[in-house]
Parts: structure tokens; C-alpha cells; sequence
């Protein structure tokens, strides 16, 4: 019995290959796309290029399962960041929609140093301006030294109590969206992994309801068979009471010929002896 588990080892050198050459920096290559070779649970390379969100955006297929890394360009900061891509198309089949969710931890894990995971279904989810903010969001507080202008000194402040509460409630501000940016992969996964959980038990049942409806259908099937066998006896007895019924009355009519033919020869014989007593 084939494994249902997803095989990495079949295309290792390749999946583990453009991974790190997309976190080395590669310029050669900013986005990998991964998805099964034709039949098996075998994950392999589908697409590779040195674009960006742009480019990427159109290699997914709603009729397939896909996962991809791509390299993106902080704003905040101006330092690159990794996304992975976790994508189900609206057209895959719901038994494979049910083994993708067992899957994409196992993949997620595979190709691990990313900043932010996308778990994708349609065109809405892959949309680059729509990854980019969620790439912002994810490195904390909306600011960098990298892109602020020099500025001039400020003339000294007076170090009063309400400056002091006004600095504290800044820093304050600035920590709590540092946590939030720290726990938005953690509850990203745990929403998916609920999403995956809904699909896994979503997929159980739409099996259980199709191994019943074919249940049925053979029920019904076995008792149109039983039905067709029964008719078919029932005309073949009626068949075999008809030709029954003929050959018993052909049996009584040659018996009525042959008696008639007995009668007309015994009168035939009758008759000649009759005329052979005259002529004496």
C-alpha cells in the first residue's frame, strides 16, 4: 500500500537547493514554486525565477496543490524577508483537499527560515500588495533607521513628568506592536492549523457520505439483479409451460390422425371383403 505521507527524498537535491539559494540571496532566483510529481506523493520543482510577487503570483493553478518560497524586499527596513506559500486551489478535489491538510505541516517544516506563511486559496490570498503588507506587519513597529533623514538636533527638552509619560507610553506602543508582529505567524498557524483540521473532517465526511451513497447504489443494484433473475425465471417457466402445452396437444393430434387412419383402413378392408363375398 502506497504512503500517504509527502516524499522529499525522491527530489531532495533540487528542493533543498533552490531553498538555499533563495536565502543565500541568489539573484538568480527569488521565488521557487513545489508541488507532486504526476500521481505521487513525490514533491518536486514545478517553476523557479528571479522575479518578485508580481511574477510569482501567476504560476498558481486552482486545479492543484502548490507551496512556494519567495524572497521579499522589507519595506520597513530594506532587508530581504521569506514568505512561504501554502496553496489549495478552489478546483482540487476535496479527497486531495483532505491530504493537503496533512501535508503542509510536514512541508511548512521542510522549508523552515521564513518570516511569514500565506496559506492561500484563491487569487485574493497571492495578491503581492496583500503579501508585502503582512511582510511589513511581521518585522514589528512601523519604523527603521534605514529610511529616516539626518535630522537636526533637537534644542534640549525639560525633563518633566508629563515628557516622561509621553516617552513611556511611545515605548510602550512600540513593544506591543513588536508582539504583535512576533505572535502573528503563531496564530496564523494555529488558524490553519484549525483550517486543516476543518478540512481533514470535511474530507472524512464527504467519503463516509460517498462509501454510503455507493453502498446504496450496490444495494440497489443487487436487488434490480435479483429482480431481472426472478422475471427471467418466471418467463422462462412460462416459456417451458407453452412449449409443454404444445407438444401435448401436437401428441394428441397425431394420436387422433393415426386413429383416424386406423378407422378409414379397417373400413377400406371392410369394404373389400364385402365385394369379394358378392363376386362368389
Amino acid at each position: 500500500m502506497a504512503s500517504i505521507k509527502v516524499n522529499f527524498a525522491t527530489h531532495s537535491k533540487d528542493l533543498v537547493s533552490t531553498h538555499q539559494r533563495i536565502l543565500q540571496g541568489d539573484e538568480s532566483l527569488g521565488w521557487v514554486v513545489y508541488g507532486y510529481d504526476k500521481g505521487t506523493n513525490d514533491l518536486k520543482v514545478l517553476e523557479e525565477g528571479d522575479g518578485d510577487l508580481d511574477e510569482l503570483a501567476d504560476e498558481f493553478d486552482d486545479g492543484k496543490i502548490q507551496y512556494a518560497f519567495v524572497r521579499i524586499q522589507d519595506s520597513n527596513t530594506r532587508l530581504p524577508k521569506f514568505a512561504f506559500i501554502s496553496w489549495c486551489g478552489s478546483g482540487v478535489p476535496v479527497a486531495k483537499k483532505g491530504l493537503f491538510g496533512s501535508h503542509l505541516n510536514d512541508v511548512a517544516t521542510y522549508f523552515k527560515g521564513y518570516h511569514v506563511q500565506i496559506d492561500a486559496r484563491d487569487a485574493d490570498d497571492v495578491d503581492p500588495d496583500r503579501i508585502r503588507r503582512k511582510i511589513s506587519e511581521s518585522s514589528g513597529a512601523r519604523y527603521s533607521v534605514h529610511n529616516e533623514a539626518p535630522r537636526s538636533q533637537d534644542p534640549a527638552r525639560p525633563t518633566t513628568g508629563s515628557y516622561q509619560a509621553s516617552q513611556a507610553k511611545q515605548e510602550r506602543d512600540r513593544e506591543l506592536e513588536q508582539i504583535r508582529g512576533r505572535l502573528a505567524a503563531p496564530k496564523a498557524q494555529t488558524n490553519w492549523e484549525q483550517k486543516s483540521r476543518d478540512a481533514q473532517a470535511e474530507a472524512d465526511r464527504n467519503r463516509r457520505i460517498q462509501e454510503e451513497q455507493e453502498q446504496k447504489q450496490r444495494e440497489r443494484e443487487c436487488k434490480e439483479r435479483d429482480a431481472e433473475a426472478e422475471r427471467q425465471r418466471v418467463l422462462q417457466q412460462e416459456r417451458e409451460g407453452q412449449e409443454a402445452r404444445k407438444r401435448e396437444q401436437q401428441r394428441q393430434e397425431q394420436e387422433a390422425q393415426e386413429r383416424r387412419d386406423q378407422e378409414a383402413a379397417a373400413e377400406a378392408d371392410r369394404r373389400r371383403q364385402e365385394r369379394e363375398q358378392e363376386e362368389k
